[in-house]
């Protein structure tokens, strides 16, 4: 039996059951609350009290110290979906980082990726879900758990697991649907399209579980999906949206308030109906999808693992060549001073010596190494100065055509006024009057249909008793491109 636990915030999660493609038979589940501060977003902050805890949650469920699949969900992870030619491995390997290549994030980054299931295994392309980590990260987790004596068998990060879970689960073989995973303040949200994973984002919510808010905050982004689902211009309607980490009483809660903003979708807990317990899915997807095996799987350990050994075995190359290299040195020393003595050059060594020795020359090689230095001081700082100068350029411009187009999106029952801009993160706020809710919902798309935004988000809108309409104010991140 082997264990799989997911590590995030100040919960742990465990199951325990036998790795399969399917879902595992999950035989039992665990869940300790933990203080909080020794691990904040999957990052190590407190790596004592952090020993302990895990210590004492193994002892505490007599949960096996081997075979020990680990789930992190961590911001230090950065994922991409891609679109490969159907390579061999190493050749996948090569290709990935330059996929990366404009994230520069990690002095030391490691990679590795997911083939999910594919439909269309005639192309010649293949669908890739690359994952980039910090290498010091994944180093210190192996570490941790060794420290305390458990042995690692894979590490792998929360949204590969995610997918992984749903891959594995019979009632999304064929569906289109939208899934929400909570998982303490964060929400990740999964489009999935006839049986196969399409996009995802992460979200933090900021309202107390238990409110009316924390529904309508959940709805807000709900809806905020789903138009990008619509500029995704599919075929497949969207209709069903299943709420995994939730209460019944929140999913009963969203699925009464979707019927109102959202006419013809309906809300649940995601089910199986093979035997597995629905909980399980529910409250544990992340280390459910830890146990789920796939032909070409994310697992850090095993890359971090096979570097450390192609460096080792890199370094034994250069340690059996030293022997080799130290006797041509000395043969090619032996062969110049006896050539020196033989043709009685000792006189022009002593005038070298004495160059070498002369306090003016001494000054002079100073000078020059302290002029290199400040030379390469100089060149570091032109460099950042470029790196900030493509940084700038890189944000998206707010320009008066920009202004035009989003402006020919107000109607007679809807305006919209731009309120302030963030070039750095490319974020508008856009303040928006309307006489009911649906007709904010066609501004939306209409904001979508544009082509000049990443994402269109709802931060929050509001019944407006002196002109008995609504407001709402929505947050879009324009294109990195636009305006230029």
């Amino acid at each position: 039996m082997a264990v799989s636990i997911y590590l995030s915030n100040n919960i742990l999660r465990a199951v325990v059951g036998n790795p399969s493609t399917g879902l595992p038979g999950a035989k039992k589940e665990y869940r300790k609350v933990v203080p909080e501060g020794s691990l904040i977003n999957g990052v190590i902050t407190n790596q004592e009290v952090l020993k302990e805890d895990l210590l004492s949650f193994w002892n505490e469920n007599h949960l096996p110290k081997k075979d020990v699949y680990l789930v992190v969900y961590s911001s230090k992870f950065v994922s991409k979906q891609l679109e490969l030619p159907k390579v061999n491995k190493k050749k996948t390997e090569q290709i990935l980082p330059l996929e990366f290549a404009e994230v520069d994030r990690y002095e030391n980054p490691i990679y590795d990726y997911l083939i999910p299931p594919n439909k269309n295994g005639k192309s010649a392309m293949q669908e890739v879900i690359g994952v980039m980590a910090d290498r010091e990260m994944v180093a210190e987790y192996e570490e941790l758990f060794s420290s305390i004596g458990i042995t690692l068998k894979g590490i792998t990060n929360g949204l590969t697991a995610s997918i992984k879970a749903f891959y594995a689960t019979r009632s999304l073989k064929e569906a289109t649907c939208m899934i929400h995973v909570l998982d303490g303040a964060n929400m990740e949200s999964i489009i999935w399209v006839d049986g196969e994973y399409r996009h995802s984002s992460t979200r933090r919510l900021f309202t107390q579980r238990g409110t009316t808010e924390f529904v309508t905050e959940i709805m807000r982004h709900t809806n905020s999906t789903m138009q990008f689902y619509n500029s995704m211009k599919r075929e497949e309607p969207l209709e069903d949206i299943y709420l995994c980490g939730f209460t019944q009483a929140e999913i009963d809660d969203a699925d009464e308030m979707a019927r109102e903003v959202l006419p013809g979708v309906t809300i649940s807990s995601l089910k199986e109906g093979a035997g597995m317990s629905d909980q399980i899915i529910n409250d544990f997807t992340h280390p459910l999808g830890g146990l789920v095996r796939m032909k070409k799987d994310v697992d850090f350990l095993a890359r971090l693992r096979k570097d450390s050994v192609s460096v080792s075995e890199g370094e034994k190359r250069k340690k059996m060549l030293i022997p080799i290299l130290i006797s041509a040195a000395l043969g090619i020393v032996l062969t110049v001073a006896a050539g020196a003595f033989y043709f009685s050059q000792s006189a022009k060594l002593s005038e070298l010596e004495e160059y070498v020795n002369d306090p003016a020359n001494q000054q002079t090689a100073k000078e020059y190494d302290e002029l290199n230095r400040t030379l390469t001081g100089n060149n570091a700082v032109i460099g950042d100065g470029k790196k900030t100068e493509e940084m700038i350029a890189s944000y998206p411009l707010l320009n008066t055509k920009i202004e035009k187009t989003i402006l020919a999106a107000n109607s007679g029952a809807v305006t919209g006024e731009i309120t302030s801009y963030k070039g750095e993160t490319g974020e508008l706020l856009i303040v928006v009057e309307a006489s009911n809710v649906a007709e904010i919902n066609n501004y939306v798309t209409r904001l979508y249909n544009t082509e000049l935004f990443v994402d269109v988000v709802y931060n929050g809108y509001d019944e407006n008793k002196e002109t008995d309409g609504y407001s709402a104010v929505i947050s879009g991140y324009l294109k990195k491109e636009a305006g230029r």
